[in-house]
Parts: structure tokens; sequence; C-alpha cells
């Protein structure tokens, strides 16, 4: 179910991606007690993530670390374009971000 609820929310990521002027879009979209929020990364990658009610500092401290993440694995000349990220490590940093600023529990 929350896939689809991440699925469906990318048309208003698109839409309020041209009228903001950060990479950080804040709450796109809602569905019941859950919420989505985005960050755009230059190249039109979307950062999404479904919680349910966080503060928005702690929400947007997680997804300015794993867009950090997602940069560096991008800017690794041996790392893979237009592939899902899948290793060990990355999803280790990420999970010890979601820690740092309590993001999930």
């Amino acid at each position: 179910m929350h896939q689809f609820v991440l699925h469906a929310s990318l048309d208003m990521v698109r839409e309020k991606q041209f009228f903001t002027p950060s990479m950080y879009l804040g709450a796109v979209e809602t569905f019941r007690d859950n919420v989505v929020s985005a960050w755009v990364m230059a190249n039109g990658t979307s950062i999404l993530l479904l919680n349910r009610g966080f503060p928005e500092a702690s929400i947007k401290a997680f997804l300015r670390a794993v867009y950090q993440l997602t940069l560096l694995y991008f800017l690794n000349p041996l790392g893979q374009r237009d592939v899902p990220i899948k290793t060990v490590a990355f999803e280790a940093k990420v999970f010890q971000a979601a820690a740092q600023v309590r993001c999930l529990s």
C-alpha cells in the first residue's frame, strides 16, 4: 500500500517542483494519517519519505542527509546510473541518518 501512495504522489512532486525555489518541497500529499515529503535533486531524481507526522525540521534534516549520500553515490565514477541503489553500506548510512534525526522509530 505504501508504494502506491508514494507512486501516486509523484504527480504532485512534479507539479510542485517548478513552483518551489528550493530542493526541499515539504509535504506534497497526505493519505489518511500518512504524509509524503519530498526532496528533488538537480537531475530530477526525487527522494520521497512517507511518514506519520514527524516534525518538519527532522524530515528536512533526514532528506538532506539522504540527498548528500545519494549525491556521493552518483559522483562515484564506478557507480551505476539509472538503477536502484541496493548496497548494504548505503542502506546502513541511511538508517544511521534516520537515527541521528530520530526520523524513524
